[in-house]
């Protein structure tokens, strides 16, 4: 019975139904660890892959995604139009806020005001660079217009990304190439790569950084990475989950008011499920990517960027900041709080930043990460 409802889980969007969930609650702990560990092996990961399942998961992930495209370009365009209207600035995402990036990678210990100057910094015009999830390729337009990047090839699973990218990409020498990381690479040879939020939606971490590593030692490649690597699934831990509460509380009402105006007396965190059935892979293998990364690169640099606590909060009350001066101090509790617990172990550390060269033929990492 046991093998049996092992099985099942392989092959279901991850206990999206009620029945499933109430079935998982009641598994004994040994048998939930059996399941969860499930995409450790290479067996487990190539059958998984292999499976009628997993193509079901990647067009759902694709569908997610493309519309996920769709609306940031249609708010990115709102936005153009608030500012020119002199609107209250609105943000996608809270590393856009100027003070929060500052003080976030300040209190990393980057000596840069954002990543693009600190890869800059190392004084390299790259011949060509592999952009893995480009998503609706921003990045490319930077590395390009930064002079960063001779030429950029950029790939994402969702096809309609890659057809409005191509068709508006004008005369930039990017390639952007519909493929699925789990199962191979653009056919090529690459000085650089540059992985930005998108190695944590990947079930095969292992294979990807083997083909990487062999794809970059030619040329003495370097690995830029920003990513997620905390708790699978974004799931928070208990301590996590008590903090946010706790700092919740005390925020003022003007913070905690959503889209609509309402005050929200509790910050919603959703749970493995909810996320799942939104996209099946966020996060899938996300405690395992450091450890997949050290046995195929050596990592010269790495920045804790936090986000335990910073990246729901600052999510939840971005919009809400009319300007830096007035809540500067609300900014810095929190990841003064954040950066406390995560020396102390009691939080893990969600992202990283950091730049890596494929380790010799025949050796794994041993760099610290």
């Amino acid at each position: 019975m046991k093998i049996l409802l092992a099985k099942i889980m392989d092959f279901l969007p991850y206990f999206m139904s009620k029945p499933i969930r109430w079935v998982w609650r009641h598994l004994p702990p040994r048998d939930k660890r059996l399941i969860l560990g499930k995409l450790n092996t290479l067996e487990s990961r190539s059958n998984f892959i292999n499976s009628s399942a997993y193509q079901d998961f990647l067009k759902i992930e694709a569908n997610y995604w493309a519309s996920e495209h769709l609306g940031q370009a249609a708010t990115s365009s709102a936005c153009s139009s608030n500012d020119s209207a002199g609107s209250r600035q609105s943000y996608r995402h809270y590393m856009e806020h100027p003070y929060i990036k500052q003080q976030i990678y300040a209190r990393a210990g980057l000596k840069y005001p954002d990543i693009w100057q600190w890869i800059k910094s190392n004084n390299n015009i790259y011949r060509k660079a592999l952009v893995p999830g480009a998503g609706n390729g921003a990045h490319c337009y930077v590395l390009m217009e930064m002079n960063i990047a001779k030429h950029v090839v950029a790939t994402d699973i969702d096809e309609d990304s890659a057809l409005a990218f191509n068709a508006t990409k004008g005369e930039l020498n990017v390639d952007y190439k519909v493929c699925d990381l789990n199962l191979d690479l653009p056919n090529s040879y690459y000085d650089a790569c540059f992985a930005f939020h998108s190695l944590h939606h990947l079930v095969d971490l292992e294979g990807f950084f083997a083909r990487l590593r062999n794809r970059m030692s030619k040329h003495d490649g370097v690995l830029f990475i920003e990513e997620y690597v905390g708790p699978d699934f974004l799931t928070p831990t208990k301590r996590q989950t008590r903090e946010i509460d706790r700092i919740w509380k005390t925020l003022p009402d003007k913070l905690k008011r959503d889209e609509s105006g309402r005050v929200r007396k509790k910050l919603h965190l959703p749970d493995r499920w909810e996320v799942q059935r939104r996209t099946p892979f966020e996060s899938i293998r996300s405690t395992q990517i450091l450890a997949a990364l050290s046995d195929h690169f050596l990592v010269e640099e790495r920045y804790e960027l936090g986000g335990a606590l910073s990246s729901p909060l600052f999510s939840a009350i971005i919009n809400n900041l009319d300007s830096e001066e007035c809540y500067a101090h609300v900014i810095d509790q929190i990841l003064e709080r954040e950066k406390q617990l995560a020396l102390n172990r009691v939080l893990p550390n969600c992202y990283v930043l950091l730049r890596a060269r494929p380790a010799p033929q025949g050796d794994g990492g041993d760099g610290d990460v």
